[in-house]
């Protein structure tokens, strides 16, 4: 019986770790999706395209197959004749989750890429001063002339909120 206890307890875990990991992580898609869609409808002089939340539909798909695979579990512990009809769901689920991952971050990438050349923004480049190491995250501009304002470039050595904000608000004023 203590046997049986530390297995439910230890697959109740499971669940609800993978549960609530599947709910984390739609939030946060939800909260970059939307943000990413504000700064393309912003009309904003600099913006920047983050695509890292691209990964995130694939590993909610990976983590609702753990957590069928614990539910799986819960029926091995009652009836092993459910256990093995559940777990070719579990294991095709997870398996789609990780392909998505993949397929995910191409996708999303694609996607915002292309939004941001359709609302008339231009890519800032490598070769260009206004440019962001991280591999996620790329400036785009109204005006190609902003990728090589030094000024900016100082301004934006780090692609936060606020010094996005700043350099909007910086070159508002300079039109004004």
């Amino acid at each position: 019986m203590a046997v049986l206890a530390k297995k439910l307890v230890m697959v109740s875990l499971v669940a609800i770790i993978s549960g609530a990991l599947v709910v984390a992580m739609s939030y946060f898609l939800i909260g970059d999706v939307s943000k990413q869609l504000q700064a393309l409808r912003s009309g904003d002089a600099v913006i920047a395209v983050r695509t890292a939340h691209g990964y995130l539909p694939g590993a909610i798909v990976a983590g609702g197959g753990v957590f069928l695979f614990s539910l799986s579990m819960f029926a091995f512990l009652y009836r092993k004749h459910l256990y093995r009809k559940l777990l070719p769901y579990c294991n095709w689920t997870s398996i789609a989750g990780v392909v998505l991952i993949f397929l995910g971050g191409m996708g999303f990438s694609y996607y915002w890429h292309q939004s941001a050349l359709d609302a008339g923004y231009v890519k800032c480049g490598m070769r260009d001063s206004l440019y962001t190491p991280k591999i996620h995250t790329s400036y785009w501009v109204s005006d190609k002339a902003y990728c090589n304002n030094d000024g900016l470039a100082r301004m934006l050595r780090y692609p936060t909120d606020d010094n996005i904000n700043k350099v909007n608000r910086y070159l508002r004023g300079m039109q004004d």
